[in-house]
């Protein structure tokens, strides 16, 4: 079997213009036709796909927990634990002195998602992504039982940062019916959640807490 062959059948696509994987599978320290602008285009698919499966796979599950749920999966670091998977360095076209990062390995992925969609279309980036990705969407939920707070608390510990801190900006409203809004500082990073529950309150701005996180993760 080439090496082109077993490429395709680690994704679960065979492209009919194979010059689109060459593209994908280079970078830019190798050749002028490199993968950067189908990286964006993958990366773009993906994201409206695995929103897609979440939201039918999952019909029960907040948006909140929807959103946070796709950030798991839509990363650089999933993307590279995927590219190293299927072997994807030993199909990568760099120059001699460019080493294979993490951020690379992801790069590509979504570079070869994006050739399939310019190749066959919405079916075919499809193909790719339920290939790489279902099994992942099926264990989703283990990853968003915990509550935010706790998910916060963890990552905070992982990091060695001090734990958030939650404090009450502002209250509102009568005895029997207060309205909080809560803010909830980790390191500099500020967010803000209000609830007529001071608990749902800190949870609300311990979500959007992760939420700018997994963001940031993803653009970096």
């Amino acid at each position: 079997m080439t090496a082109w062959a077993k490429l395709q059948q680690k994704i679960n696509y065979v492209f009919k213009d194979r010059s689109l994987l060459q593209q994908a599978i280079t970078h830019k320290s190798a050749c002028k036709s490199h993968y950067e602008k189908m990286e964006f285009l993958g990366d773009s698919a993906l994201n409206f796909y695995i929103g897609y499966l979440l939201y039918t796979e999952h019909p029960d599950m907040s948006e909140g927990n929807l959103s946070i749920a796709r950030s798991k999966l839509v990363n650089k670091n999933i993307l590279a634990a995927i590219g190293e998977e299927i072997d994807i360095d030993a199909f990568i076209r760099v120059d001699k002195n460019q080493a294979i990062s993490q951020s690379i390995r992801a790069d590509v992925i979504e570079a070869i998602i994006g050739a399939a969609f310019l190749d066959g279309g919405v079916s075919a980036s499809e193909l790719i992504i339920l290939k790489l990705f279902f099994p992942r969407l099926k264990t989703i939920n283990c990853l968003i039982l915990k509550d935010p707070k706790s998910r916060l608390q963890e990552h905070a510990h992982k990091k060695s940062l001090k734990p958030p801190v939650y404090q009450i900006i502002k209250r509102s409203g009568e005895e029997h019916c207060t309205t909080y809004l809560i803010e909830c500082q980790l390191c500099t990073h500020t967010t803000q959640g209000i609830d007529n529950s001071k608990r749902r309150a800190e949870m609300a701005a311990a979500t959007a807490m992760l939420q700018q996180l997994n963001q940031e993760l993803c653009h970096e």
